[in-house]
């Protein structure tokens, strides 16, 4: 049922939360197996962004990608921006903590527009930091600043945590 599926899914995730990442994998597999046996696409979806982040702990990023890509893919078929844009900005971490940046920018440019749309005032924060990182990376210093300059603008919304996220870019 829809239950199993999210206490296997937070199972798997507070698994992989304390470094029990083959466990992680286990609960999240079978929380993928029963999703598509039952036809729960959200739970399928859900599980496939989860395997994604279990996966990349253990360094298979083929398998990461993978599941990311399929995580995407329902989501856009679910409607669902604000998850579309959760995975994106994986998918933006991903590739940008892999040196391809070039795919980073275009994920998490992807991403932003999705979380604004959600009102996910959080993940706009999270993602212009990123975004940041990205152009500091490439040399495009202008953009940088200005992904900093709107992340820290809105940080006077989101209080002190998101205060802490911009200005730990920053030091």
């Amino acid at each position: 049922t829809g239950e199993q599926i999210d206490v296997l899914n937070e199972m798997g995730t507070q698994q992989h939360a304390v470094s029990e990442i083959p466990a992680s994998v286990a609960s999240l597999q079978t929380a993928l197996a029963l999703a598509i046996k039952i036809g729960d696409l959200r739970g399928e979806a859900r599980s496939h962004a989860n395997l994604a982040g279990a996966f990349l702990a253990l360094a298979d990023y083929p398998r990461t990608l993978e599941h990311y890509q399929r995580a995407l893919a329902l989501w856009k078929d679910l409607g669902d921006p604000l998850e579309q844009g959760r995975v994106l900005y994986g998918m933006g971490l991903f590739y940008r903590d892999r040196g391809d940046l070039d795919t980073a920018l275009r994920s998490l440019s992807a991403a932003l527009p999705l979380r604004r749309a959600s009102d996910d005032a959080q993940g706009v924060l999270h993602t212009l930091v990123a975004l940041a990182n990205v152009h500091q990376g490439r040399g495009e210093m202008a953009q940088a600043s200005d992904c900093l300059q709107q992340a820290l603008d809105l940080s006077r919304s989101v209080g002190d945590e998101g205060k802490a996220v911009v200005l730990s870019t920053v030091a």
